[in-house]
């Protein structure tokens, strides 16, 4: 979906493409407008999606997707990312040092401004991740 918000060039790039169900509307408009290319792997659970049926390449599927909390995306995203750059001859050791390190963030501050909040609105795709959360509680 970021691809489809702010462009990158992509010749003469390597895409791999992520969607847990390999059905979002994001997936199908960046096949739409991307075209083809031998360059292009999918990574999806859905092994008879639309991405598994429209990737040149399809690196790897899963079971049929579960009703899980939006952590377990960016989870299997980020293990299948770094399984492939690692088989790709690339150090995965500095993103798994982040992983070990988490920084804790002070949300006290926050909870005590929205603990008597009614109503929250959110825009702007780069807010998405916290509409996201906000929706889930």
């Amino acid at each position: 979906s970021e691809q489809l918000g702010q462009p990158l060039p992509l010749t003469g790039r390597t895409v791999i493409v992520t969607s847990q169900s390999g059905e979002s509307a994001e997936v199908v408009r960046w096949f739409s407008r991307a075209g083809g290319s031998s360059d292009i792997f999918g990574l999806t659970l859905e092994g008879g999606s639309f991405l598994a049926r429209t990737a040149p390449c399809l690196v790897g599927a899963g079971g049929t997707e579960l009703a899980f909390a939006a952590t377990r995306s960016l989870t299997v995203t980020l293990a299948l990312h770094l399984a492939i750059l690692a088989a790709l001859g690339e150090d995965p050791a500095p993103a798994l040092a982040m992983l070990e390190a988490p920084q804790d963030c002070d949300v006290a501050p926050a909870l005590a401004a929205l603990g008597k909040v009614d109503t929250i609105v959110t825009s702007g795709r780069r807010l998405q991740g916290v509409a996201e959360a906000l929706a889930l509680g």
